[in-house]
Order: structure tokens, then C-alpha cells, then sequence
């Protein structure tokens, strides 16, 4: 639906398309900068501010530095004054004048210009709220991180949330948003789970639910080691051959992490979100740690 407001001059850094309000301010500083020439409609525009008090727009008279007293300005714009489309009325406040907006159009202008951008925007996704401010720009985040073989917690939930909200902020400003999920999925914990698959692992019960079974063998065979030291030194010896490459020692590893990702993108579909990377503690090989050492050390 087309807006059904009068047209008005258009001011530099606006966009009545996409933010309805800018139109009344617009009207409002188009009265102010009628009513008090020399001042431009751009110089009004900035004098506009969201209002306080329960009114809806505010101008500070004397931000303009005109010739003349705040009365005798004020006079000038509420002389002749007539609600309009735009505008219901005007109230002097000493060096103030605040503005209270036409309120049927301003609800009805709003709700059409959701109903517009949200089924009918041209790029036919919704776009209501939307900005360019951030076109050109990049930004990486990194958020949720649950640990491989481990159920999804209250402590990601809380980091999910906040990540996702950020991710969907600056998307909607127009920047370009890499989402990463940095994934606890290395360490001695799998040698331990390694160790302790070999006598209480099920592939059934892996493949009906990968991170409950993992979690549950990783629980029974830390109950064996409290007694038996050799589970933590056969444990040790299991992430050993890991570290050095060993693809025997690796094979199951990579299967249950994948089933855990797979299972972590279930849930995280259910919370609307959604990952362009999915990274790991695992992929930062002694390499990258013998170059991240020194700069980490030159830094102290």
C-alpha cells in the first residue's frame, strides 16, 4: 500500500520508505523552517528531537541561534497553526515546542508500512527495520561454544541468545555477519570417553541420541577412574595417539563429533539460529599454537 500523506520535501540522510517518522519529522522542521526563515529545512530537521514528557517531537529554540526572544519565535510557528495530517497540535513550553502527532495517521502510516516491507519488499524478504549504515562493512562473531559429547546448558542458552540478537542486529544494518560456533571438541575428556566406549559404548544408543550416550559413558568411566589410576593413564595415552594424528585413534572421534553438530543444529534450528562456521579447539594444531605463543608472550 502506498502512504496516503501529503508529499514532502525530502532531507538528506532520511528515508520515509523504510522509517515512517522521518516523514513527520520532516513536516515538523518544514513548519519550523517556514515560520522562521533564514533557517533551512535541514537546519530545522536537526532541531527535531523525540520528545519528552508524553509529547512526541521537541524543538529547542534556542539551538538555531536566531535573532529575536524563545516567545517571539514560538509565536511565529504556532501563529495560523491548523492540525494537519501530520501534526494534531503545538504547545509553547518557554524556550520549547513540542509537537503531538496526528495519531490515527501515524498508527495507521505504521502499520502499512510494516504490512509493505514485511510481504511486499522488493527484495521480497522482510526488511522492516531495516538500514544500510553498516553496507561494506564485516564483522565476525563468535558465540554459544558447547562442549562436544555434553548437553546444551543453560550457560550456552544465555551466550546463544545474546549472539544471535548481535548476529541479527548488524545483519539488519547491512553488515556483512560470519556467525561462528567455536566448539569444545578436543582434550583429554575424549581419551576418556574413548577409553570408556570400549566397555560401556552402544551404537544404538549413539545413534538415537549421540551427546546423552557420550555424556553417559563420560560420567561411568570417571566413576571407574576414581578407584582404577590406569583409566586416566590409558585415557592419556588414547588422546596421545590423537594429538600425533593417529587415525585409528581418531576414527570414532570425528564420527561422534559430527553426530553432535548434527544434533546441536537440531536444537539450534528450534531457536531460530543458525551458524555460518562451525570451528573447534581441534582445529588449532600445534602449529598455530607454536605461532600464537610468542605474539601471546610479546604482548605482557
Amino acid at each position: 500500500m502506498v502512504s496516503s500523506l501529503p508529499s514532502l520535501p525530502s532531507v538528506l540522510g532520511t528515508d520515509p520508505s523504510s522509517c515512517i517518522l522521518d516523514a513527520f519529522r520532516i513536516a515538523i522542521a518544514k513548519r519550523v523552517s517556514d515560520a522562521l526563515p533564514p533557517l533551512t529545512l535541514e537546519q530545522a530537521y536537526t532541531g527535531v528531537d523525540y520528545g519528552k514528557k508524553g509529547v512526541d517531537f521537541t524543538v529547542a529554540l534556542p539551538r538555531f541561534r536566531l535573532p529575536g526572544k524563545p516567545d517571539e519565535l514560538a509565536k511565529k510557528v504556532i501563529t495560523d497553526f491548523q492540525p494537519d495530517d501530520f501534526v494534531s497540535s503545538i504547545t509553547h513550553d518557554k524556550q520549547f515546542l513540542h509537537f503531538q502527532l496526528n495519531t490515527s495517521s501515524l498508527i495507521s502510516e505504521v502499520l502499512n508500512q510494516i504490512h509493505t516491507l514485511t510481504y511486499d519488499s522488493p527484495t521480497r524478504k522482510p526488511s522492516y527495520g531495516t538500514n544500510t549504515s553498516g553496507a561494506g562493512k564485516k564483522l565476525v562473531i563468535e558465540y554459544s561454544f558447547p562442549n562436544i559429547a555434553k548437553s546444551f546448558h543453560v550457560g550456552h542458552l544465555r551466550s546463544t541468545i545474546i549472539g544471535a540478537f548481535l548476529d541479527n542486529f548488524y545483519k539488519a544494518c547491512g553488515w556483512e555477519v560470519i556467525s561462528f560456533n567455536y566448539l569444545g571438541d578436543w582434550g583429554i575428556q575424549f581419551g576418556m570417553i574413548t577409553t570408556g566406549f570400549e566397555k560401556y559404548g552402544s551404537q544404538e544408543e549413539l545413534e538415537k541420541d549421540a551427546i546423552k550416550h557420550l555424556y553417559d559413558v563420560y560420567v561411568k568411566v570417571s566413576k571407574d577412574a576414581d578407584s582404577d589410576p590406569n583409566v586416566k593413564i590409558e585415557a592419556a595415552k588414547w588422546f596421545k595417539r590423537m594429538e600425533d594424528g593417529d587415525e585409528t585413534a581418531l576414527v570414532n572421534w570425528r564420527v561422534w563429533r559430527e553426530m553432535s553438530v548434527k544434533k546441536y543444529t537440531e536444537e539450534y534450528e528450534r531457536l531460530n539460529v543458525s551458524f555460518n562456521v562451525y570451528t573447534g579447539e581441534s582445529e588449532v594444531g600445534k602449529e598455530w599454537q607454536d605461532r600464537a605463543l610468542p605474539a601471546q608472550q610479546k604482548s605482557k
